[in-house]
């Protein structure tokens, strides 16, 4: 990430997407991608770097950077847990044994 832009604060956006999940009812099925994706989560986000790079000069640079701000989130593997951990909370599902 560049000098030159905000830090990422993960917890927001986690919160942000799991709000946004529970929101449109689709806790479940994103629970079970989230949780069959996590060992592959830093190379997916990754590759999503890569896709939106040729699109920086039509959507700019605001857009861009606001999707690298998630894809960041994504690189690691706490990130993906707290996120499933949350959209649990906000949903109302039983804690895992």
């Amino acid at each position: 990430m560049d000098q030159d832009t905000e830090p990422v604060n993960v917890d927001e956006l986690v919160d942000k997407i799991a709000k946004k999940v529970v929101e449109i009812g689709m806790e479940a099925p994103a629970i079970l991608a989230l949780e069959t994706a996590r060992p592959l989560s830093f190379i997916g986000s990754q590759m999503g770097r890569a896709m939106i790079a040729p699109w920086f000069g039509i959507f700019g640079w605001g857009a861009m950077m606001k999707a690298d701000n998630y894809m960041e989130v994504f690189e690691d593997r706490k990130n993906v847990e707290k996120l499933v951990r949350r959209i649990e909370e906000l949903a109302g599902i039983s804690d895992r044994s």
